[in-house]
């Protein structure tokens, strides 16, 4: 996480180097409730990337992950209405 976090240059933009930390990240964590933080913050950048490059497939995936945390989420709230 803290790999991604300093990598994000521009938080209204969709970045490529803090999409890939946050996906190795997400992969060993998921399903660990432990990693439950971990896996919210990083689902929810994976999410606003697929938005943001328009592919709504992979936002819909992450959009499940975070809403499944987190159902109260401002993002997801947002999204919620485009998706």
């Amino acid at each position: 996480i803290t790999r991604a976090l300093v990598q994000i240059r521009n938080s209204s933009l969709a970045e490529d180097m803090p999409k890939t930390y946050y996906e190795q990240t997400l992969q060993p964590a998921q399903g660990n409730e432990d990693y439950n933080d971990q896996v919210y913050e990083a689902a929810r950048y994976l999410m606003f990337y697929a938005f943001k490059k328009d592919d709504m497939g992979a936002c819909k995936k992450y959009f499940n992950i975070v809403t499944a945390i987190r159902p109260d989420d401002p993002l997801a709230a947002q999204l919620k209405k485009v998706l």
